[in-house]
């Protein structure tokens, strides 16, 4: 991540999904980074099997932008999605 960039992660235990509650998350957070980071651009970073994930980014118009080849101690696979400036408003 760059300092350009507002990076946003929804971790939820698995007795609270198929709540909408990621979507609820992702949308307070996505609107909170709007609000403080105007200039920045929205990124999120999601494992490629996460199906669910992958939905709700996409709901809040982001889209794929690249991949990423190592995350932490995960080894490969995971998708970057971006937001800009001007889907935003």
């Amino acid at each position: 991540m760059s300092e350009n960039e507002s990076e946003i992660h929804i971790v939820l235990a698995k007795q609270y999904w198929k709540q909408n509650l990621g979507s609820e998350v992702a949308l307070a957070l996505a609107q909170l980074s709007a609000e403080r980071y105007p200039e920045k651009m929205l990124i999120a970073k999601v494992h490629p099997d996460n199906v669910a994930a992958i939905s709700i980014l996409k709901n809040l118009g982001m889209a794929q932008s690249g991949t990423i080849n190592k995350l932490g101690s995960y080894d490969n696979g995971f998708l970057r999605f971006e937001k800009g400036e001007e889907v935003r408003k």
